[in-house]
């Protein structure tokens, strides 16, 4: 928490998310002269927007192809040494 800063805070209640019951925002200071209704509908906005977890499932499948590659090579890897040491 950063002491002596004020900053605008605007709070969104009642979510349809199952997980978040309360959302707060903080206005950057130069936008702090605007409509409390507008700032809480562009919030909205701005959450309705967001996809936080479409890149969790990227990840996991880049992370299990980067694992089948590591494992296919090593195989591979394993073959050609048995034939050229063999």
């Amino acid at each position: 928490m950063t002491k002596g800063a004020v900053h605008q805070i605007i709070e969104i209640q009642g979510t349809s998310d199952p997980y978040f019951e309360r959302i707060l925002l903080f206005v950057k200071p130069s936008c702090s002269d605007r409509s409390t209704a507008f700032l809480e509908a562009e919030g909205r906005r701005a959450l309705s927007e967001a996809t936080p977890y479409t890149g969790l499932r990227h990840n996991r499948a880049m992370c299990w192809f980067k694992r089948c590659a590591l494992v296919l090579g090593g195989a591979i890897g394993g073959i050609l040494l048995g034939l050229l040491g063999g």
